[in-house]
């Protein structure tokens, strides 16, 4: 069963190791992704946005963020689902 939890400290690696499997097969890593996910909590987080997490059976398997653009906009970013979880 799949459910979404908003992110704990403890999903910090998972959270980066998913996005970082995600971009590098599909993208190339940019500064600003590095920027987001090695610090996600400050470039993220206390900058008023949010991070979920998808949760199979209690493991981390997906990910999606909404980056704060104004006090009521976000933008849908950083959004990952591990390899053996898609389709």
């Amino acid at each position: 069963m799949l459910t979404i939890v908003p992110y704990e400290s403890k999903y910090t690696q998972n959270f980066k190791e998913l996005n970082l499997a995600w971009i590098t097969e599909y993208f190339i890593v940019e500064e600003k992704d590095r920027e987001l996910l090695d610090n996600c909590e400050s470039s993220i987080i206390k900058k008023g946005g949010y991070i979920f997490i998808g949760l199979w059976n209690n493991e981390p398997v997906g990910c999606f963020s909404l980056l704060k653009i104004t006090e009521f906009n976000f933008e849908l970013g950083k959004m990952a689902v591990s390899k053996s979880h898609q389709g």
